[in-house]
């Protein structure tokens, strides 16, 4: 594994390059406030077929955090266009968590000579509005702590464990967050996320459901069940029905996939067995002879 610090046009984006010699890459792309080491678990598996990249967005891990200008999901697929271009990618196989689908499918959208195919977990459909207001509760256990300051690593680390969507803790999850934190020199901790990139103060509106349509390569679709959980229920991030909806307009070999027992973030970080088998089927099945 190598960390990477790639220039494009007005920042350096950190890339994580897990390795891999398959004739393929794939670059992965995290969620609204995590980093690039959020896919390690998913990664390991996936090195053994394909050469494997994730990225740290703008304002988020080791990436810089220019305190002007958009951080949206514009901004988020032009800086991946640009990356793969330095990176001299002529086409890449993009697959994104949470915010990181909706960045795939804007990206999906604009740039379709860079994708040959498009993974989406747990995200990318256009949120039903009527539910906007409990997704941002479910959110708000994550958003709120960022900038503020921990007295040590293992008092961040019991805060994290009461994330109810963390019920089967592993060392994964704890690798995530020891790399989503600055540890300074007195022992406190404090998230690497700051507030004006996860809230963005800019943001250009884009309906996820109108860009899907324009998508013109085969597609997966995985939905955690159990949705985003938080203190008095959970909210089911991809609902089935608008989830199937959305594949059933793509290009042949497309699908929507359920992981059985999943929520928004263990279909990552516990379920990565299941996730990287349907996924490769789905690369191998769609694959160009």
């Amino acid at each position: 594994m190598r960390n990477l610090k790639v220039k494009i046009s007005d920042i350096d984006l950190h890339v994580v390059d897990f390795g891999g010699t398959g004739p393929e890459t794939i670059l992965l792309v995290h969620g609204l406030s995590a980093n690039a080491r959020y896919w390690d678990a998913v990664a390991e598996r996936l090195v053994k077929d394909y050469r494997v990249l994730a990225l740290d967005l703008r304002g988020r891990g080791e990436s810089e955090k220019p305190a002007a200008g958009y951080y949206d999901l514009w901004q988020y697929a032009r800086d991946l266009k640009e990356l793969v271009e330095a990176l001299g990618l002529d086409q890449m196989i993009l697959m994104g968590h949470s915010m990181g689908a909706m960045v795939g499918v804007v990206f999906a959208s604009q740039y379709a000579d860079h994708l040959s195919r498009l993974v989406l977990v747990d995200g990318g459909v256009e949120f039903p509005r009527e539910e906007l207001k409990l997704l941002e509760e479910a959110l708000s256990l994550r958003l709120h702590i960022l900038g503020t300051v921990f007295a040590d690593w293992h008092t961040y680390l019991e805060f994290m464990k009461k994330n109810p969507n963390h019920r089967h803790w592993n060392h994964y999850i704890e690798r995530y967050y020891w790399h989503d934190v600055h540890h300074h020199d007195d022992g406190s901790v404090v998230s690497k996320t700051p507030r004006h990139a996860a809230l963005p103060f800019k943001q250009r509106p884009a309906n996820l459901d109108e860009l899907g349509g324009r998508i013109d390569v085969p597609t997966l679709l995985l939905q955690a069940p159990e949705g985003l959980q938080y203190g008095p229920g959970n909210v089911v991030v991809v609902p089935p029905g608008k989830g199937k909806q959305f594949i059933s307009k793509l290009p042949e070999g497309s699908r929507f996939v359920q992981v059985d027992g999943a929520n928004h973030h263990s279909i990552i970080l516990n379920h990565y067995e299941a996730l990287v088998v349907l996924v490769k089927g789905f690369l191998q099945d769609t694959a160009q002879p």
